[in-house]
């Protein structure tokens, strides 16, 4: 007996597509603001300390002063990054259930290029609180705070541009995926947004907290 074995065709949703520009491209620009507010708050940081270091005087109202201005431009940029990562996240959940002609970016571009936006975040971050604990009395680590900074601060300066091209390089770079979106990406996302949202509550608080330590000139609890 002769067995027909019959030919099944591909699914065209396994078939490579060029992957979508815009909803690379979109993300992208949330996370580079982000990386932007970094970059700019750690400038502000580093010239006003230098400042403060011609005047050979600062007082905790003068440091926290100079460190809540320079706080001002990560809190702009982070409250951009949301609004903008929301309309990426719409659009994706849009072509989750729209026929599109090119695919949808794979999750790695959405790992990496996340990482890439709240990382600068996180590091202007912790450097900053280094040099609030070092106000504390009783704490001895002014000077390892300074020396930290020092090597920080410019490395946040000059690595921002550098993430920022990167960012534009790969949200224009010929890409080839599946065509059919996965519920991976819009999970990214999601989890990077509420990153953002968190990183932008704990800088509104410490930027309220330390305009009200510029005021009492001492530090509060």
């Amino acid at each position: 007996m002769r067995i027909t074995i019959p030919l099944v065709s591909p699914d065209k949703n396994a078939v490579p597509l060029r992957v979508a520009v815009v909803p690379r491209l979109v993300p992208a620009f949330s996370f580079g603001l982000a990386v932007a507010g970094a970059g700019i708050s750690a400038l502000l940081v580093r010239r006003a300390f230098l400042a403060m270091r011609d005047a050979e005087a600062a007082g905790i109202g003068a440091v926290a002063r100079g460190l809540a201005e320079a706080n001002v431009a990560v809190l702009v940029a982070l409250y951009l990054a949301i609004v903008v990562g929301a309309v990426g996240l719409v659009v994706h959940m849009i072509r989750m259930f729209v026929d599109t002609k090119t695919a949808s970016p794979p999750v790695w571009f959405f790992l990496f290029a996340g990482a890439l936006g709240i990382l600068p975040v996180s590091l202007f971050s912790w450097g900053q609180t280094l040099m609030i604990e070092a106000l504390f009395p009783g704490t001895t680590g002014i000077i390892s705070a300074a020396n930290t900074l020092s090597l920080l601060l410019p490395a946040l300066m000059f690595g921002a541009p550098v993430i920022l091209l990167l960012l534009l390089a790969l949200s224009v770079w010929p890409m080839r995926s599946v065509s059919k979106p996965k519920w991976g990406p819009v999970a990214v996302l999601l989890l990077v947004e509420v990153a953002l949202v968190v990183m932008a509550v704990g800088f509104q608080i410490r930027t309220s907290w330390l305009f009200q330590v510029t005021e009492a000139e001492q530090l509060l609890p």
